[in-house]
């Protein structure tokens, strides 16, 4: 039945055999054009049934699909990484003047005037957690598990730690403008940069494993909770003002970003980040 609607759908769109000088040129011309489409169609469904029995997408069809997502993904790291640090450029301007802003401090009034007593003990517990120390041993069993199992990112991670250490304590030296309680060296903070970074890395590690779509959102959901609770707790202790806070926020998403970039770069000095590199055959093979 599919071979006369498509003998019939071709003889309307070919010409007729007298144009083509006989009835024998038509008749090859169909052959060929059957033999072309069968082909062509005995491919798809061989490559779609041997990928869905494999499960692994090997047509070349998924793999250009796949490099397009990645240029996307590539691009838009790209670009939140752009802005993320230009807006900690802008705040880091602002912070450089020594000077706290009509908002700051229409915004610390207005957390200190409302906030509410029994979140008390639940904001020195986000203080806790998003501290230097705790964060550092984090990082510490993040790495020894990464180790156990064989993951690549075990190799980069107290990189990516040094790093974000390095970037917090040269703008705390660089800037230092003062806290709301009159402490020095308030911008930017330290627990909200180090959390972003953090949890960051965390989500990221979750939604390249294999773990169900719903754990992966859960994951993530957790995460940006547990990012702003600490942001909010930076405010309601009176220890940073809210430009403090967007600081470490902004410069935290674009370390971040920098850093998901290099791990996903195909090639760097040579090698991968995500892949050791191949060891060379002998030169006697």
């Amino acid at each position: 039945m599919r071979c006369r609607l498509l003998k019939r759908a071709l003889q309307h769109v070919l010409p007729s055999g007298r144009d083509l000088h006989g009835h024998v040129l038509v008749r090859r011309l169909h052959a060929r054009l059957f033999a072309r489409l069968a082909l062509l169609l005995s491919g798809l469904l061989v490559g779609r049934l041997h990928v869905h029995r494999r499960g692994v997408p090997i047509d070349r069809l998924t793999a250009m699909t796949q490099e397009v997502v990645q240029r996307a993904l590539g691009r838009a790291r790209a670009a939140i990484a752009a802005l993320s640090a230009a807006s900690f450029g802008a705040l880091a301007v602002a912070a450089s003047r020594k000077e706290v802003s009509a908002l700051d401090r229409e915004v610390q009034a207005w957390v200190q005037r409302t906030r509410p007593p029994f979140l008390e003990v639940p904001m020195e517990l986000f203080a806790f957690l998003g501290s230097g120390c705790v964060l550092l041993v984090l990082s510490g069993v993040a790495y020894v598990l990464l180790r156990r199992a064989r993951h690549p990112l075990a190799r980069t991670l107290p990189l990516i730690a040094l790093g974000a250490f390095v970037l917090h304590a040269l703008a705390k030296r660089l800037f230092a403008r003062p806290r709301p309680n009159g402490d020095p060296r308030g911008f930017p903070s330290g627990h909200t940069l180090g959390a972003t970074v953090f949890f960051g890395l965390l989500v990221w590690l979750i939604w390249t494993s294999n773990v169900g779509r719903a754990w992966k959102w859960t994951a993530t959901f957790g995460a940006c909770l547990l990012v702003l609770g600490i942001a909010y707790c930076r405010l309601y202790l009176n220890v940073h003002w809210l430009t403090d806070v967007a600081g470490g926020f902004a410069s935290g998403v674009a370390y971040w970003m920098f850093v998901l970039m290099a791990i996903d770069r195909p090639r760097c000095l040579g090698r991968t980040f995500m892949t050791k590199p191949r060891k060379k055959a002998p030169s006697g093979c």
